[in-house]
């Protein structure tokens, strides 16, 4: 599955009025330094925006709507609140608006 690498999905047939087309997938621990790659001096400079996202990017279905991806392991998803900074459309406006 693109965009979930090391991460276990799978497809949920199970029906339950949602369409079953919501697929499930258990969230890996994050990286041991995410908030250092999430702090203000990191998202000031591009590499550090891109260290970030990329960290966030296992965590992407924290923030999707159940029908579109469940969590399996739900308290994991706890441990990427740093990455709240890439959901902040100010955070990131600012360093968009610096790569530019």
């Amino acid at each position: 599955l693109d965009g979930y690498d090391g991460i276990s999905a799978s497809s949920n047939n199970g029906g339950g009025g949602g369409g079953g087309n919501a697929i499930s997938v258990e969230v890996p621990a994050p990286s041991a330094n995410l908030v250092e790659m999430c702090g203000p001096a990191s998202l000031a400079t591009v590499d550090g925006f891109e260290q970030c996202s990329d960290g966030c990017e296992l965590a992407r279905c924290c923030s999707q709507p159940i029908e579109v991806c469940k969590v399996t392991n739900p308290t994991m998803c706890q441990q990427y609140k740093p990455c709240a900074v890439m959901l902040d459309g100010d955070a990131a406006g600012t360093v968009t608006s610096k790569i530019s």
